[in-house]
């Protein structure tokens, strides 16, 4: 049990965390959690703001993990249907590039700086100091953030395809019609 009101560290910006792991080795891990069990319940890692749960990392008994955030609608107030939809998710820019720490690539991934631009609710700027002194703090994407709008935006599309399909019935329909109407006329005509 590790309890502080404030950990002061050597390394930038540690002073507000009550812990700080560093693993110098190269290709080697940082924090590991273990458990004899894998049940539906267990909750690898937790996340208590005031001891109400925000969010944890979660064990489905399938030996897979899932990070879940806080959605109690007790916790909200409010609520109401999001004007968010395919037209924001139109104007996000889906980006190819390599990190310059390894230079390995990544396929469709956000930089965090367009993305503020459209939709800032998925966007951190971090705190001053963490890339460095003078632009800032490093800025990260809220990729799991991204979800309700990717479903809203998938729903929009389905309210447009089902009236394009109305549309397609109604004009088969016509088509038809217009097609025995001409085949009448020929049938008159031979």
């Amino acid at each position: 049990h590790v309890e502080a009101s404030q950990y002061v560290g050597s390394v930038t910006n540690s002073e507000n965390y009550v812990a700080y792991f560093k693993n110098t080795s190269s290709n080697a891990g940082t924090i590991m959690t273990n458990t004899t069990s894998n049940g539906n319940a267990a909750r690898y890692i937790q996340f208590m703001v005031n001891g109400t749960e925000v969010g944890c990392l979660y064990g489905n008994g399938s030996n897979v993990t899932s990070l879940y955030s806080a959605s109690d609608a007790r916790l909200k107030t409010n609520i109401r249907n999001t004007a968010l939809g395919l037209s924001t998710v139109m104007k996000m820019k889906i980006r190819d590039y390599e990190w310059k720490a390894d230079g390995k690539t990544v396929k469709a991934g956000f930089i965090a700086q367009e993305l503020f631009e459209v939709y800032p609710e998925a966007v951190s700027k971090g705190n001053v100091g963490e890339l460095n002194k003078t632009d800032g703090g490093t800025w990260m994407v809220n990729y799991a953030g991204i979800t309700p709008l990717l479903v809203k935006a998938i729903q929009d599309q389905q309210v447009q395809i089902e009236e394009l399909q109305k549309q397609i019935s109604i004009l088969k329909g016509e088509n038809t019609e217009l097609m025995k109407s001409m085949k009448a006329e020929i049938d008159l005509i031979n």
